[in-house]
């Protein structure tokens, strides 16, 4: 049984015993805003104590049946997230090649290897890994695969009475 933990942002409702209620609980995200390859996974109905939810249902009316019978206080409706597969970014790289380098380089001038390469160059070398490594994923269906264990967007969440 997989858990997911909800970003912060505010909902806010009522008890049955009419005590107001703050939660925590991300904003809707059309599958428009979020890039194409989180995009794939299906909308699923999830059951929960409104901070973790920890099984799926295909339709609302069978979560609010097993919130019901597990007594889940909340409901909603979410995207599980996807593994991230464009994380180069220009410094890091440039750490990197540095470090396998550094007993490459003038020991006298004490110059990095590296030193005449620019951030624009290192962030050009960045986009190109990412959009290779996206590509790749995408190839072999890993996309698809690859889920985690944050939902990357949620929507339609409501209270259940007892």
């Amino acid at each position: 049984m997989r858990s997911a933990a909800v970003p912060a942002m505010a909902f806010v409702g009522a008890l049955p015993s009419g005590e107001a209620l703050a939660l925590a609980v991300p904003p809707a995200t059309t599958a428009a805003a979020m890039p194409a390859v989180r995009a794939s996974t299906p909308w699923k109905w999830w059951i929960g104590d409104g901070e973790r939810f920890h099984e799926s249902f295909g339709t609302r009316e069978e979560a609010i049946t097993a919130a019901r019978d597990h007594e889940a206080a909340f409901i909603t409706e979410a995207r599980q997230g996807m593994a991230l597969l464009e994380g180069f970014d220009g410094g890091g790289l440039c750490d990197l090649f540095e470090e396998w380098n550094e007993e490459n380089g003038d020991p006298d001038s004490g110059e990095p290897v590296f030193d005449s390469v620019t951030g624009d160059d290192w962030n050009d070398l960045a986009e190109r890994l990412n959009a290779v490594t996206l590509q790749w994923a995408l190839d072999r269906d890993i996309d698809r695969k690859a889920q985690v264990w944050m939902f990357a967007a949620t929507r339609n969440m409501e209270g259940m009475k007892p």
